[in-house]
């Protein structure tokens, strides 16, 4: 293992050309949810003082996920919502890479309505109800509190996700009437779309011409000249489009069997901690062995 990943390592550090380092958040820099892993943090700073490019790649959404800007830190921008939306943490800036349009939200709106479904609509800023009812059975089909934005779903510019929300809660158990929401959806639009029963009574739906790995890739050529010397490390199915565009994929040792079987390298945590210092230490003073680290 160790041979297989320092192979990889050297080839990045002996190159001139800068190194972007991404991470994925829940399960890999968390510990457990919203539990950052403290060991990283020091070791990412120092990676960043060495001029390796560092940066998160989440499936949050930026409200999901600002409360964790101020300890983390990043000299890349924030890849969020699977590449969905980018959050530039120099300039506050955030940026929708893939979007819903309004027509399609308003044909939804129509569609959703006539089959008994409320709409809750997600961009880069909030979540959007059309009306208190979508609101109170939005905050209740999550088990806890979301924060609302007021305005109306149809005047959202950058939509990148949309909850449909069974007015009376019923169930999205019925195979006939799954088929019939499906496609009267498809009907209504060209538009790739990732549908998820995420629960009983509601249904989440997301552009799906985007992924972390379209996300990265824009994200750096937005503002460097090179972006194909990639560190990935994630742990889940997400994950994987970044792992199949990365130079060196790394899962987790805890991540999903499938994240683990597509990486490069499997690694603990402490293992990670190691590979961080290892890296620093090429970018600075005199290198110590692999070995030694990781």
């Amino acid at each position: 293992m160790k041979d297989k990943l320092k192979q990889h390592v050297d080839i990045l550090v002996k190159s001139s050309e800068p190194i972007y380092f991404y991470m994925d958040f829940d399960g890999t820099l968390t510990q457990s949810y919203d539990v950052l892993y403290q060991p990283f943090i020091p070791k990412i700073a120092e990676l960043v003082e060495s001029g390796v490019g560092f940066g998160v790649a989440t499936g949050r959404s930026y409200i999901d996920y600002k409360k964790w800007l101020e300890f983390i830190p990043v000299n890349l921008p924030h890849i969020l919502d699977d590449g969905r939306v980018m959050y530039d943490l120099l300039d506050d800036s955030l940026k929708t890479f893939s979007g819903l349009s309004k027509a399609y939200i308003h044909e939804l709106h129509k569609i959703a309505s006539s089959m008994g479904f409320l709409i809750v609509a997600e961009d880069a800023n909030g979540y959007y109800a059309n009306g208190r009812q979508a609101e109170r059975l939005f905050r209740f089909s999550f088990g806890y509190p979301k924060e609302i934005v007021s305005g109306n779903i149809l005047d959202i510019e950058n939509c990148t996700s949309i909850y449909l929300i069974h007015k009376h809660g019923k169930k999205i158990d019925n195979d006939d009437f799954y088929n019939e929401i499906l496609f009267k959806l498809n009907c209504i639009t060209g538009m790739p779309i990732e549908t998820f029963i995420v629960y009983d009574s509601w249904i989440k739906l997301r552009t799906g011409d985007s992924n972390k790995a379209k996300g990265i890739m824009q994200a750096i050529k937005n503002k460097y000249a090179h972006y194909k010397r990639l560190i990935f490390i994630g742990d889940n199915v997400n994950d994987i489009p970044a792992f199949e565009y990365a130079c060196l994929s790394i899962s987790v040792d805890s991540g999903v069997e499938m994240a683990r079987a597509h990486a490069d390298i499997i690694l603990t945590r402490e293992e990670i901690t190691g590979l961080l210092s290892y890296l620093t230490a090429t970018k600075t003073a005199t290198c110590p062995s692999i070995d030694t680290v990781v």
